[in-house]
């Protein structure tokens, strides 16, 4: 994030009365509390964590990694039986019980509403803020660029999922630090989201793509599959009828691999909603169609949406369209064209698709790449060191490949 220089508030004075030469009645106590009131970068801002939880263990490094940065880290606990036991209260940890009503957003604006710095982080209990990225955070606050001094700001940040603790190439941009001001309202009472308040508030989006946070809630696959099945979904279900609801549907099907159910509920969104969308929503969800399609090997109807579509990961698609036709040199074209073009959210997941790409290519001709580039020129793209949770899978196939593992298709290399 580009800095701007800052400069102590007593030189500044001493620049205004040479200006002024001397002429000004006021005190400098006088003028300094204005130029405070007025520009808010001159002082330090204060941050609050803000974290609801159910008592979950993790808890305890998600409060480790922010403890230098935060002013205050105020914990919401919606399980009755852990309250006590889980957090111990301190000079920065503020503990609240709250009971479970079932409603994620009433958690989490009951938590905002504990809050008393100038901007708010909101982190899951099994959140961790690496040392590079809370230094950042408090530089960003303490010291903005030209996007965000004297402007009304909220800052997304990328959610990188790990594996045993280290990324696994899988990230989303979320909103995740804000002013604190009463109008910012969380809704949804799963998938729940706050970013409605804050731009309808006029306030500027700022995306640091070079401050990831690090969500350790999918270490445990068949945990995460569990809770999607058992929590999730039924939530969801009871959820009004909304774009949202059906598209988080659909998201929550292609985690349990069920790419039918994806589909369905995506056409649901599109036949309910499909006037009403946003233009980038819109997009998303046809993109998500498209993938459903190529999954279930109905390429002339991914291929068609893939070529309309205006996001930089069609190329990627295309790509893989192209090796299903048998088209290595389009395919290379398409492939080098994606690396190229400018992400707009995530660079971590370039790494990973482009280890499935060219794990692609080694299913298709054993001879086009040996396993070790594949790993070498996935990792170039990959700003921290991965594990690659399905690299062992993926060595196995190549390595027992025959005449009928060469006819693998995309599709396959989905479900690995």
């Amino acid at each position: 994030m580009e800095e701007i220089e800052l400069r102590p508030i007593d030189d500044i004075l001493r620049d205004m009365r040479k200006l002024c030469a001397q002429t000004s009645s006021r005190s400098d106590d006088d003028i300094k509390e204005q130029l405070q009131k007025d520009y808010h970068i001159i002082r330090r801002m204060t941050l609050s964590v803000a974290c609801i939880t159910a008592g979950e263990d993790s808890i305890h490094a998600m409060i480790d990694s922010v403890k230098d940065i935060a002013d205050e880290i105020v914990v919401v606990n919606c399980n009755k039986e852990s309250f006590a036991s889980k957090v111990d209260s301190s000079n920065k940890v503020k503990n609240y019980f709250r009971e479970w009503t079932d409603d994620f957003a009433a958690a989490r604006n009951f938590c905002y509403s504990k809050c008393t710095s100038d901007y708010i982080i909101w982190l899951d209990s099994d959140d961790v803020v690496p040392p590079e990225s809370a230094a950042l955070i408090r530089a960003a606050l303490d010291k903005p660029g030209p996007k965000t001094a004297n402007k009304l700001c909220f800052f997304s940040l990328p959610v990188v999922s790990t594996i045993e603790g280290e990324a696994d190439g899988q990230s989303y941009i979320q909103a995740r630090i804000s002013p604190n001001y009463p109008f910012v309202e969380w809704v949804g009472k799963i998938h729940e989201t706050h970013i409605d308040s804050l731009v309808m508030a006029g306030m500027t989006n700022v995306e640091a793509p070079n401050i990831p946070i690090y969500h350790t809630g999918y270490d445990n696959r068949e945990e995460m599959m569990d809770r999607i099945k058992t929590r999730n979904v039924p939530m969801l279900l009871k959820e009004k009828d909304t774009p949202l609801k059906y598209y988080h549907l659909a998201q929550s099907a292609l985690c349990l691999g069920d790419w039918i159910g994806a589909s369905m509920n995506l056409n649901l969104l599109e036949e309910k909603f499909g006037e009403t969308l946003e233009e980038d929503f819109a997009e998303e969800v046809k993109n998500c169609q498209a993938r459903c399609h190529l999954a279930l090997k109905r390429f002339d109807e991914a291929r068609e949406i893939f070529e309309k579509s205006k996001r930089s990961d069609a190329l990627y698609y295309l790509a893989i369209l192209k090796l299903e036709d048998g088209d290595l040199p389009g395919a290379e074209e398409l492939f080098n064209q994606f690396l190229n073009s400018k992400q707009e959210t995530s660079h971590w997941g370039t790494a990973y698709q482009q280890l499935r790409y060219f794990s692609y290519l080694q299913l298709i001709d054993i001879n086009i790449l040996p396993v070790k580039k594949i790993q070498d020129r996935a990792r170039a793209e990959f700003p921290v060191e991965p594990k690659w949770r399905k690299q062992d899978k993926i060595n196995e196939m190549l390595q027992s490949l025959n005449d009928n593992m060469l006819k693998m298709t995309y599709s396959d290399i989905c479900n690995l």
